[in-house]
């Protein structure tokens, strides 16, 4: 069943996102991308947009130097939009993909109607920030669960000085995560019912 999830992470990543009945409602991320003018400014331009959240919630998303990390992305939003208008359209396409990227946990059961609304609520212009970790030795990622494990990077949040992860590949190794859980997720639920109807018989 998960080698079935992976083929469906790809289809999603490369042709779109698909119903039950084979009916194409979600560009896929190739198309997506490739449509970008520029990714790197449209990610730039997103990054600036994401920080806001992060000031509204007085949380620290980027290092903004001797600057505020307001005024620094407020001014970053207004050049981009001055400069680049098209950036903003760019940025709701994104938005709508990670958007279809979320509804593959929603059908894994993993979140509903509710739920989602208020991610979207409280991330209006969310962008995955993920932390470079790769000098940390992936045997001691592995291990998780004890104090100051990077299963559970504080600095995630708090404006660790490690470089942030291209926000465009972490938005296409999520799809695969995002699958992985639903999966699992799935399983477990069928799982359960399995033997509630067992109890019944």
């Amino acid at each position: 069943r998960q080698r079935g999830r992976g083929a469906k992470a790809n289809q999603e990543l490369e042709e779109g996102f698909f119903d039950k009945n084979g009916k194409k409602f979600g560009e896929g991320f190739r198309e997506v991308f490739r449509g970008l003018k520029n990714p790197s400014e449209t990610m730039a331009y997103m990054t600036a947009k994401r920080t806001q959240d992060y000031e509204a919630r007085e949380m620290k998303g980027i290092d903004p130097g001797e600057f505020s990390q307001k005024d620094l992305a407020e001014q970053g939003i207004i050049q981009f939009e001055e400069t680049q208008p098209h950036l903003k359209e760019e940025a709701e396409k994104v938005t709508k993909f990670m958007d279809n990227q979320l509804g593959v946990l929603k059908e894994g059961g993993i979140f509903n109607d509710d739920q989602l609304k208020q991610l979207k609520e409280d991330n209006p212009n969310f962008l995955p920030f993920e932390r470079d970790r790769s000098d940390i030795p992936e045997s001691f990622i592995k291990q998780g669960g004890g104090f100051g494990s990077p299963s559970k990077p504080l600095a995630k949040r708090t404006g660790s000085t490690r470089k942030i992860v291209d926000p465009a590949t972490t938005i296409a190794k999520r799809q695969y995560i995002y699958n992985n859980l639903a999966g699992r997720n799935k399983t477990n639920q069928d799982i359960l019912e399995n033997i509630a109807a067992m109890g019944n018989e």
